[in-house]
């Protein structure tokens, strides 16, 4: 594969990565052929380029290439030490007692009076909000 048609793959490449891409090189092959063909290797060889740093995206200071075998320092994989993990151990669920009528009656009332006093305070609201707009006028 010639220089060229070789560039020509890694621009299609990378304008469909999805990664960024310097807006002189996406709007432009030419000015990307230009750029990149000094440091573009003579035979592509399983080569593709890559950004240096993610971050950066593709730009002409941040681009190197790589070998399909390898992989970027950004891709790289952690080794585990363990491959091998014990199955997770069960846990019985904790069984609350049920709770008694009074128990039952107390949080009823509770809730009912928590509802009541938040009636209150929002209609004391409207009412200060009231009174403040028709004192004004």
């Amino acid at each position: 594969m010639d220089k060229q048609s070789f560039l020509c793959n890694e621009y299609e490449r990378m304008i469909g990565s999805g990664e960024y891409v310097w807006s002189g090189w996406r709007d432009s092959f030419e000015r990307f052929q230009a750029d990149l063909w000094d440091m573009t290797p003579t035979s592509s060889a399983g080569r593709y380029l890559a950004p240096k740093d993610r971050e950066l995206g593709f730009s002409p200071d941040n681009v190197e290439w790589h070998f399909r075998k390898t992989r970027p320092i950004g891709k790289m994989t952690k080794v585990r030490k363990n491959k091998i993990q014990a199955p997770p151990s069960r846990t019985k669920k904790v069984k609350r007692a049920p709770l008694t009528a009074a128990e039952k009656k107390n949080l009823a009332e509770t809730a009912k009076e928590e509802r009541r006093r938040k009636l209150a305070e929002e209609f004391e609201y409207w009412e200060r909000k009231r009174n403040s707009s028709s004192g004004g006028s």
